[in-house]
C-alpha cells in the first residue's frame, strides 16, 4: 500500500506491502534463524515471512516489538533448505521501517 525506498532502508511500510528476494540458496545446511533490523512506533508489527522452496512453501510469523531506534530482533523458525524465494509480507496495521535482515 505505502512505502518509501531510501538509500539504506525501506521506510513507512504500511498495509499489504510485500518485499521479495528471489534466488536465495540456503544449501543443504539450511537456516533456522532470522535477524531483522527495523523500527516502529507501534507496540507490535506482524511480519509474515514466506519461503517458496523447491519442496513447498513454509510460512512463518515474526512479531517485531516496537522500537524508536533501529533495533535487531532475532526470530527462530522451521528449518528451510535449498533454493528459495523469500517474501516479507506486511499486513494491515503495520507501520514499519525495514533496515536489513540476516539469516543464520
Amino acid at each position: 500500500d505505502t512505502f518509501t525506498v531510501e538509500e539504506d532502508a525501506v521506510t513507512g511500510i504500511g498495509n499489504n506491502v510485500t518485499i521479495v528476494f528471489e534466488d536465495m540458496d540456503f544449501g543443504e545446511k539450511g537456516t533456522t534463524k532470522l535477524t531483522i533490523c527495523g523500527k516502529s512506533r507501534l507496540a507490535m508489527n506482524s511480519i509474515h515471512v514466506r519461503f517458496n522452496t523447491e519442496n513447498g512453501d513454509v510460512n512463518e510469523v515474526a512479531e517485531f516489538a516496537g522500537a524508536e531506534e533501529y533495533t535487531e530482533r532475532v526470530f527462530e523458525f522451521s528449518k528451510v533448505t535449498g533454493k528459495t524465494t523469500v517474501n516479507f509480507v506486511f499486513l494491515p496495521g503495520c507501520e514499519f521501517d525495514f533496515k536489513y535482515f540476516r539469516f543464520e
